[in-house]
C-alpha cells in the first residue's frame, strides 16, 4: 500500500496539522490490517501479510476509514493517490503514484486483482492502467426484514395474543423465531436492554449465564443498582466465568452461580420496575439444557415471579418434555414449517467466510462481546468481527450478536470450503484459550483437553496435570472418570503417560474426597513406571501424592523421603509446579520443626495466591492457621483461619468452611474468649458433623461457668455416645473434675484410658486434603499427636489430679508426683503444644494436692510461667496476647500461682 500527497513538503509548511493527521490515520489503518509502516521522504507505505486471518476484510476496513478521511481533507489537497497493488517495482512506485494522484485520478487505487477481491466491499470504476479506481466502500447492503425474516409479523402477532403468560415458541431451526421474539421482546422494552440466557443443549457450564450480563446490560443496572450489589455481581460474573469450560458444574460454581443468577434477576427486575409492569427474560433453548435446572431452582425460590415475564424458544423436542415446564412456561406455541427451510448453502461471499468460521469457532467458547479483545490479543484488527457480523447480519446470516451463523451445519461445511486455511483459524482459537488459561481467566480442566484436540492440538504435559488436579479439586471429575473407562483418555494425555496419570488421578481423589480405607486401597496399586524423558511435573504430583499418603499413615521417614524428592523435582520447573510446599511443612510439624514448618507454609500460600488455585489458598491458609496455633501465634492463626474460610465461601465448600470456622471458634477458646467461641460453636451444630462441634460447644459451656462468665447452669454432662473415643467423653471428665465431683471424672478418666488401651497401635490418619471432623484435635495438635492418644494423656493428667484431690496416700502422692514428672519430661514436647498451660499447671497443682515441699512448688511454677511467657510472646496482637495470659482459665491460674511466688 503506497500513500503519495502531491506538494507534501509544502502542505507540511502550510497545513502541518492536517498532514500529521493524514499520515496518522493512514499508519493507524496500516497497522490495524496487520501492516508494516514506512515513512519516506516522498511517500508513505505500508506492506502486508495477505495469509493473514480475515485479511480481504482488514483491507476493506482499512479502506473505509481512509476514505472518509480523504474525503473530509479532499478540498485542502493539491492531489494524492493511494495504491494498493502486489509486489510493485520500486522503481515503478513513484511514477506510478505521480500519475495517479493528479487531476481528475486522485484518490484511492487497487490493482485489477486486488479490486476483484474486493468487489464484496465496494465498487470501482473502469480501470486504467491496470489499475481500478475506488468509487466508493459500500455499507451493509441490509435487505428487508420482510425477505430476511417473512415470519416476523406473524410469530409477533402470536405472541401479543398471549395475555402476559410466560410463552414458550417451539419450531424447526431457521425459521425466525429467534428474530421475531427478540424483536417482540424489544417493542415490550422500549429500549431497554434485554435479559438473554442463551443455553447450548447438552452443556452444563455456566457459561450462558456469565454472559447474560453483557456491558450493554450491566451499564443499565449500574446507573440503578448500588455499588456493593454491582460489586457482587462483577465478582461472581469473574468467578463462574472462569469455570466457562468445564463440562461439569463444580460445587463451588454452582453455589456462586445460584447467587449470581439470583442477584441479577432481582436487580434486572428491580431496575425495569419504574418503568415496566415486569422484567422481560428471554430463555433460548431451554429444553435442551442441562443448566436449566439451576435456573429452575433460583426461579422457584423467587417471592416475586409475577414481576417477570419469561418467553423462551426451542427447536421441536420429545413431547414428554414439555410435562416439567409446564410451570414455567404455562403457554406453549408450535410452529411446524417444512415450507420454511433455513439456509443450507454455503451462500457466504469467500471474503467473509473466514471471519465468520473464526467467530464461529470462538463463539463456542467465548461471548461475541469479547471477540474485539480476542482478535486484538491475537495480534488482529479488533474491528473485523464485529464488521463481519454487521456484514452477515446485513444478510440475515447472524442475528443480533450471536455469532453462528442461520446456516445448517455451518462449522464443517466452512471447513470443507476454507481447506488448509481452517488450520490457522483453529491454531488462532487455540492460542486465545491457552492464554486465557495461562493468565488465570479460564481454569485448567479435563474438558480444555478435549477442545484443543477438536482444534486439532495437544496441551502441554504441565497444563494436562494442572487440568486433572483442578477437576479433582473442584469435585468435577465425571469427565476424567469417563474418558478413562470410553478409552479416549489415553490419546488425550499422551498413551505413554496415561497408566501414571491415572493413578495420580485415583490417588489424588481419593486424598481429596475418600476415606481412610478408600484411600489405602487405592495407594495398595503400584505406581506405574514412567518414560525417563516424561514430564518431570508427573514425578512431582506421584511423589506429593505419596508424601500425603505417608504423612496420613503418619510413616514420618517415608513421608520426608518423598517430600524431599517432590521439592528437589519442583526446583526444576519454571511452569507447572505442584504444590509441594504444604506437605513439606506438615512433615516438619511432624517432626516438631517449627521454624522451618512456618517457613514453608509461608512458601506455600504464597505460591498457591501467585498461581490463582483457590482450592489450594483454602488448604495452605486453614493449616498454616494450625501450624501458627500450635506454635503459639494465636493472632496470625486467626487471620490463616479466616482467610481460609472466606476462600471456602467464595468456593462453596461448605464443610472447608465450617472447620475453618471451628478452628477460629478453638483460637477463641484458646485466648479465654469462651463467649464468641461458644457462639461459633453453636452456629455450627445442625450444618457440620456433630461429634466434635456438640463436644466442644458444651467444653466451652464448662468454662463459661467456672470462670464466671455465664450464670446459666452447665448442660448436662454428655455421654460416650458421641463416639467410642470422642471429645465428648474426655470433656465429660474434665467437667466433673471442674465440678468438684472427682469420683466421677477419675471413673471417667480410666474409662477413657482402657479405651485407648484397646485401640494401641490404630494410629488415626491425618488428612492434608480433606476437612477431618472426627476429633477437634484433629488437624491441629493432630497434626504430630493422633488424637486418642492426646485423648489419653488429657485422661491420665485428670485422673491424676482427681487422685490428688481424694486425700491420696503417701505411696500414692509420691507415685502421681512422679508420674506426672515423667509425662512432663518425657511426653510434653519442647515446643508446639497449645496445652502446655494445662499440663505444666496440674503438675504444680498436684504437687500442691500431694504436700510437696515449698521449693518444689516454686520450681514447678516457675517452669510452667517461664513457658507460658514464651508462648504469649509469640502472640503478635497485644489484646489477644493479654486475653491469652489472664482470660483463659488454666493461664489465669497459672499467672495467679506466679504472683504468690513472685515471680511478677
Amino acid at each position: 500500500m503506497l500513500f503519495f500527497l502531491r506538494f507534501r513538503s509544502q502542505l507540511r509548511r502550510t497545513r502541518p496539522d492536517l498532514i500529521a493527521d493524514l499520515e496518522e490515520v493512514f499508519a493507524g489503518a496500516a497497522k490495524a490490517a496487520g501492516g508494516k509502516f514506512v515513512s519516506a521522504r516522498r511517500m508513505l507505505s505500508a506492506s502486508f501479510d495477505d495469509s493473514r486471518i480475515g485479511f480481504t476484510l482488514d483491507i476493506a476496513i482499512a479502506l473505509e476509514n481512509l476514505n472518509k478521511k480523504f474525503a473530509e481533507a479532499r478540498r485542502e489537497l493539491s492531489g494524492y493517490a493511494l495504491i494498493l497493488g502486489r509486489d510493485i517495482p520500486e522503481g515503478e512506485a513513484e511514477h506510478l503514484a505521480r500519475e495517479l494522484s493528479g487531476g481528475e485520478f486522485t484518490g484511492i487505487w487497487c490493482s485489477r486483482e486486488i479490486a476483484g477481491e474486493l468487489e464484496t466491499f465496494g465498487t470501482f470504476n473502469k480501470p486504467f492502467n491496470s489499475y481500478c479506481e475506488l468509487k466508493n466502500v459500500s455499507p451493509p447492503r441490509a435487505q428487508e426484514p420482510l425477505s430476511l425474516y417473512p415470519y416476523r409479523d406473524r410469530i409477533e402477532r402470536a405472541l401479543a395474543q398471549g395475555g402476559g403468560k410466560n410463552t414458550l415458541l417451539i419450531g424447526p431451526e431457521f425459521m425466525g423465531k429467534r428474530d421475531g421474539l427478540y424483536h417482540y421482546c424489544q417493542s415490550l422494552l422500549g429500549g431497554a436492554p434485554l435479559l438473554s440466557i442463551q443455553f447450548t443443549p447438552g452443556d452444563n457450564s455456566p457459561s450462558c449465564f456469565a454472559d447474560a450480563l453483557n456491558p450493554g446490560l450491566r451499564a443499565f443496572l449500574a446507573a440503578s443498582i448500588n455499588k456493593d450489589r454491582l460489586e457482587e455481581l462483577d465478582s461472581l460474573q469473574s468467578l463462574i466465568f472462569k469455570e466457562r469450560i468445564r463440562e461439569e458444574l463444580s460445587p463451588y460454581a454452582g453455589f456462586a452461580l445460584r447467587r449470581f443468577l439470583k442477584l441479577l434477576l432481582l436487580s434486572y427486575m428491580e431496575t425495569l420496575s419504574p418503568r415496566l409492569p415486569q422484567a422481560i427474560i428471554f430463555l433460548e433453548n431451554p429444553l435442551e439444557a442441562e443448566g436449566m435446572l439451576v435456573f429452575r431452582e433460583v426461579w422457584n425460590s423467587l417471592e416475586n415471579r409475577d414481576s417477570f415475564l419469561v418467553f423462551g424458544i426451542n427447536s421441536i423436542p420429545p413431547d414428554e418434555g414439555f410435562r416439567e415446564y409446564g410451570s414455567l412456561f404455562p403457554r406453549i406455541l408450535k410452529f411446524t414449517a417444512d415450507d420454511m427451510p433455513g439456509k443450507n448453502k454455503l451462500d457466504i461471499p469467500q471474503a467473509i467466510l473466514e471471519p465468520a468460521y473464526a467467530l464461529a469457532l470462538l463463539g463456542r467458547y467465548f461471548p461475541a462481546w469479547l471477540f474485539p479483545q480476542l482478535f486484538d490479543e491475537a495480534g488482529l484488527n479488533k474491528a473485523l468481527p464485529m464488521k463481519a457480523m454487521e456484514l452477515l447480519g446485513a444478510e440475515g446470516l447472524v442475528e443480533d450478536n450471536k455469532p453462528q451463523p442461520r446456516i445448517s451445519g455451518f462449522i464443517a461445511r466452512a471447513e470443507k470450503a476454507l481447506g488448509e486455511r481452517k488450520e490457522t483459524i483453529k491454531e488462532m482459537a487455540r492460542g486465545r484459550i491457552l492464554d486465557w488459561v495461562n493468565s488465570h481467566r479460564l481454569s485448567p480442566c479435563f474438558r480444555l483437553l478435549k477442545i484443543l484436540s477438536d482444534l486439532g492440538g495437544r496441551a502441554g504435559d504441565a497444563l494436562i496435570l494442572a487440568a486433572i488436579r483442578s477437576d479433582v479439586c473442584s469435585s468435577a471429575f465425571k469427565g476424567i472418570e469417563n474418558a478413562i473407562a470410553d478409552k479416549s483418555f489415553g490419546p488425550l494425555v499422551g498413551e505413554e503417560n496415561a497408566q501414571a496419570l491415572i493413578w495420580i488421578f485415583d490417588t489424588l481423589r481419593m486424598l481429596v474426597h475418600g476415606t481412610e480405607q478408600e484411600i489405602r486401597v487405592a495407594f495398595a496399586v503400584p505406581v506405574p513406571e514412567l518414560p525417563e524423558k516424561s514430564f518431570v511435573g508427573f514425578k512431582a504430583q506421584i511423589q506429593a501424592n505419596l508424601t500425603a499418603f505417608y504423612l496420613g499413615a503418619r510413616e514420618k521417614e517415608q513421608a520426608s523421603e518423598c517430600a524431599k524428592a517432590a521439592l528437589r523435582i519442583n526446583q526444576g520447573l519454571k511452569d507447572g509446579a505442584i504444590p509441594a510446599f504444604r506437605l513439606f511443612s506438615l512433615e516438619n510439624v511432624f517432626k516438631q520443626r517449627f521454624s522451618d514448618a512456618l517457613e514453608y507454609i509461608s512458601f506455600a500460600v504464597e505460591q498457591a495466591e501467585k498461581s490463582e488455585a483457590p482450592e489450594e489458598i483454602l488448604r495452605s491458609s486453614y493449616f498454616a492457621s494450625g501450624i501458627y496455633f500450635l506454635y503459639g501465634n494465636l493472632a496470625m492463626a486467626q487471620r490463616f483461619a479466616a482467610k481460609a474460610e472466606e476462600t471456602a465461601a467464595l468456593l462453596g465448600c461448605s464443610e472447608w468452611g465450617g472447620r475453618a470456622l471451628f478452628l477460629r471458634g478453638r483460637l477463641l477458646f484458646e485466648a479465654g474468649n469462651y463467649k464468641e467461641a461458644l457462639e461459633l460453636f453453636e452456629s455450627l451444630i445442625g450444618t457440620m458433623p456433630q461429634g466434635a462441634v456438640e463436644a466442644w460447644a458444651f467444653r466451652t459451656r464448662v468454662f463459661l461457668n467456672v470462670t464466671g462468665a455465664s450464670r446459666e447452669k452447665t448442660a448436662s454432662v454428655p455421654g460416650p455416645s458421641a463416639g467410642r473415643n470422642s471429645d465428648a467423653l474426655l470433656f465429660a471428665a474434665e467437667a466433673a473434675f471442674l465440678a468438684g465431683e472427682y469420683r466421677e471424672a477419675l471413673a471417667l478418666a480410666e474409662s477413657i484410658i482402657a479405651l485407648e488401651l484397646q485401640d494401641a497401635g490404630n494410629e488415626s490418619f491425618f488428612f492434608t486434603e480433606s476437612p477431618d471432623w472426627s476429633s477437634g484435635f484433629a488437624q491441629c495438635e493432630g497434626m504430630f499427636i493422633p488424637p486418642g492418644a492426646l485423648r489419653a494423656r488429657f485422661a491420665r493428667v485428670y485422673k491424676a489430679l482427681a487422685q490428688s484431690r481424694l486425700l491420696p496416700s503417701e505411696e500414692l502422692s509420691a507415685e502421681l508426683r512422679n508420674e506426672m514428672q515423667r509425662l512432663i519430661r518425657e511426653e510434653i514436647p519442647a515446643d508446639g503444644d497449645p496445652n502446655d498451660a494445662f499440663y505444666y499447671y496440674a503438675w504444680y497443682s498436684i504437687l500442691q494436692s500431694t504436700g510437696a515441699p515449698q521449693v518444689d512448688l516454686g520450681t514447678a511454677v516457675s517452669i510452667a510461667f517461664k513457658r507460658l511467657q514464651r508462648r504469649a510472646s509469640r502472640i503478635d496482637s497485644a489484646e489477644i496476647r493479654s486475653a491469652y495470659v489472664s482470660n483463659n482459665y488454666w493461664n489465669g491460674a497459672l499467672t495467679l500461682a506466679a504472683k504468690e511466688f513472685k515471680l511478677i
